[in-house]
């Protein structure tokens, strides 16, 4: 079968390339000519159209700054006393610069001098824009001037400063423009054109051709409302002969918005001359494609399908299993020559790079396995015959079940059926040796190729080592675990044995400093006060030792309930003011403005605010300020911040005293040092409540520690 459709391949190829391939890629590229043709005409003709509207644009602006040159230079003039004044505009008047009238108005209203055509021009001084101008004293423009009879113009006015440079007089001048009374239609702009002047509401205030009415909207809805948007563009829309018209409109003035400028043109008059071009275009590609297929039928034959029929008789014997079969003696003419020996050579590289391929999947120190869909080994490699204790030739007439425990067949029937190309899976389990001894293994799956010749490679690796080491190292972490509850239950179990009967020396040590059984002489009142006092620092000693314990067991209970930070931060401040002005330290207290309530254990949150401000009393010099404040947002949640200018410590030595004991710098204004227990206390309560903790310090700058609890605490704000 394979031999009788290499046979018919040479026909085959024949009918495709003179019968379908080259007349189809030629009617494709005439198609694709032929869609470009078309939205190149379209584009075209929108340009033109735009091109239009583009040259009434620029008449106006060249006349609009032409006239602003004219009364700029009546400005500069220092001679316009009224004689000279009526002079000189008269002379500018009659030199045609389409100037309707000028009129100089003095700094109290009056007429100082005028010049222009017809009779009252004293309408002129009316104008918004003189009045622009009194306000601003600077030049102004517009709005534009549209009548039946004068049809459309402009005013412009422009201060005129006296000898002292001290302004008050206005010189007012109205632009006419010819175009507007005497038609572009057929002069500028094409003879079937319709031109519109529109507002900024889309009313038609001056038309040229067509039938539009002045004083209504403009006669296209949608050019209508891309007015009243101040937008311009292009538009294609039906006329009311029902021809389709295609419509450019855009401000008529750059720097004055009052007015719109529309130009449209038929359709058929833009885009029939260049449609002509493009028809003859196709044509001539159309005749160019008849003239190729008949020159491939004639030159095909001779030059492509003979030597093809040979060069498939060799691939040919090749698929037949004849590897030595080789496609040099085939007699072909250029690339169909290079063909046969690029054949060749692909022949010799394949049979190259089986060769090193062999090498390698032999060489390799991982057992790797081949097996098609049934499950049947096709291939093992050396590492592979070792592993599992079979030889190549007995591994390839077993299927992978065979070494395969029972209790695990199903779980890698399951992972094996389910793989997917490009996506290889890592699977853990057992592999049964030819002397039974059961390995654990690690095995890397992934497909091979698709379809009914798809295969399974597998890369097995013997993890017996790994597996000796993980279970030591699950015992030596069970050990450590064990040896740490130890601790803390010894830790805490000491602690309530030593708080009972120091409870008992601190009442009898305040019993005798309050004399409550007799007077005592000076010496052992002052004994009985330093019994109390470090009676006192050794409970609480002892009771972070015993909360330090808990949080490292886990058992730290929180007594949560609505809690004020305000009243908390205030009542830990005041138990710590007298130590602090002791030492002349300031405290800085910063509180919201309104009130934080959140949910938490007001006793440990004090705790963390006791301990944070003593240290930063404890460790901030004379004069010195420790700020204590309270932020909320509602991202990164409560910020609660404690900042001093003591004499801070270096950012290695954070993590150090973060630990329990950990002790960082020197006391500077307390004779007692501490027990290194405060910082890691409050990273313990403050993660108790799911918050963090953060240290910023520096030597000599001091040491600002922000303590964020979540967002979802806050209750009231």
């Amino acid at each position: 079968m394979a031999a009788s459709a290499l046979g018919n391949l040479k026909d085959r190829l024949l009918a495709l390339v003179l019968l379908g391939v080259a007349p189809a890629m030629m009617g494709v590229a005439i198609l694709v000519v032929a869609v470009m043709a078309r939205d190149a005409r379209h584009d075209m003709a929108q340009a033109n159209v735009a091109n239009l509207v583009r040259m009434v644009t620029e008449l106006h602006d060249t006349a609009l700054e032409s006239t602003r040159v004219v009364l700029a230079s009546l400005v500069a003039e220092d001679d316009l006393d009224a004689e000279r004044c009526s002079v000189h505009l008269s002379r500018v008047v009659r030199e045609g610069y389409d100037i309707e009238g000028l009129v100089v108005i003095r700094a109290n209203g009056s007429v100082l001098c005028a010049a222009g055509h017809g009779g009252d021009i004293g309408w002129m001084t009316r104008l918004p824009v003189v009045f622009s101008v009194r306000q601003s004293g600077q030049p102004a423009v517009g709005p534009y001037l549209v009548s039946a009879d004068r049809g459309l113009s402009l005013p412009i006015a422009m201060p005129i400063e006296d000898q002292g440079g001290k302004g008050g007089a206005i010189l007012v001048g109205v632009r006419e423009f010819p175009w507007s009374k005497r038609p572009l239609i057929g002069n500028v702009l094409p003879a079937s054109a319709h031109m519109l002047i529109l507002d900024q509401s889309g009313a038609v205030r001056h038309a040229q051709g067509g039938n539009a009415r002045i004083g209504v909207p403009a006669p296209v809805e949608a050019l209508a409302r891309a007015v009243r948007e101040g937008r311009s563009g292009v538009l294609f829309a039906e006329g009311e002969d029902g021809r389709g018209r295609i419509l450019a409109f855009d401000r008529l003035s750059r720097s004055i918005p009052d007015l719109f400028v529309a130009v449209s043109v038929p359709e058929d008059v833009v885009v029939g001359p260049i449609r002509d071009f493009f028809l003859l275009v196709v044509g001539a590609m159309a005749l160019v494609a008849g003239t190729m297929v008949v020159v491939l039928m004639v030159a095909g034959r001779q030059l492509v399908f003979a030597p093809t029929a040979r060069l498939l008789a060799v691939i040919r014997e090749v698929q037949g299993g004849n590897r030595q079969a080789r496609a040099g003696s085939v007699r072909a003419f250029g690339e169909l020559n290079q063909i046969a020996h690029a054949f060749d050579d692909l022949l010799d590289e394949l049979d190259q790079r089986e060769a090193r391929f062999r090498d390698l999947f032999d060489q390799s120190p991982d057992a790797i396995l081949v097996q098609d869909l049934s499950g049947n080994f096709v291939d093992a490699n050396t590492a592979a015959c070792r592993l599992t204790g079979f030889s190549r030739k007995a591994l390839l007439a077993m299927d992978v079940f065979a070494l395969v425990p029972s209790a695990d067949r199903e779980r890698l029937y399951q992972t094996w059926s389910a793989l997917q190309p490009g996506r290889p899976v890592t699977v853990t389990g057992e592999l049964r040796r030819e002397d039974g001894m059961l390995l654990p293994t690690e095995t890397f799956l992934a497909p091979l190729g698709s379809g009914a010749a798809r295969q399974v490679v597998a890369v097995v690796r013997d993890v017996s080592a790994q597996a000796r080491s993980r279970r030591a190292l699950e015992r030596a972490r069970d050990q450590a675990e064990q040896a740490s509850r130890a601790k803390s239950d010894f830790l805490a179990n000491m602690s309530h044995e030593l708080r009972t009967p120091l409870n008992a020396v601190i009442g009898f040590g305040e019993t005798m400093r309050l004399e409550m059984f007799g007077p005592l002489v000076p010496k052992y009142r002052e004994y009985a006060q330093d019994i109390v006092e470090s009676g006192t620092h050794l409970l609480e000693l002892i009771t972070d030792i015993l909360d330090l314990a808990k949080i490292e067991a886990g058992r730290m209970d929180l007594a949560e309930e609505p809690v004020s930070l305000g009243q908390v931060v205030v009542s830990a401040v005041k138990l710590l003011r007298g130590r602090a002005d002791a030492g002349a330290v300031t405290m800085d207290v910063r509180l919201p403005a309104t009130e934080l309530v959140v949910m938490g254990d007001p006793r440990r949150l004090k705790q963390v605010l006791i301990n944070l401000i003593s240290n930063a009393v404890k460790f901030t010099p004379s004069e010195g300020t420790v700020t204590v404040a309270v932020g909320f947002d509602a991202k990164q949640g409560i910020a609660l911040t404690v900042a001093d200018t003591g004499i801070g410590m270096a950012p290695e030595d954070i993590p150090r005293a973060m630990e329990p004991f950990g002790q960082v710098g020197r006391n500077v204004t307390s004779p007692t040092e501490g027990t290194g227990l405060g910082l890691a206390l409050v990273r313990g309560i403050v993660e108790t409540h799911g918050g963090s903790i953060a240290i910023d310090s520096e030597p000599g700058r001091g040491t600002t520690v922000t303590v964020r609890l979540p967002a979802a605490r806050v209750i009231a704000s």
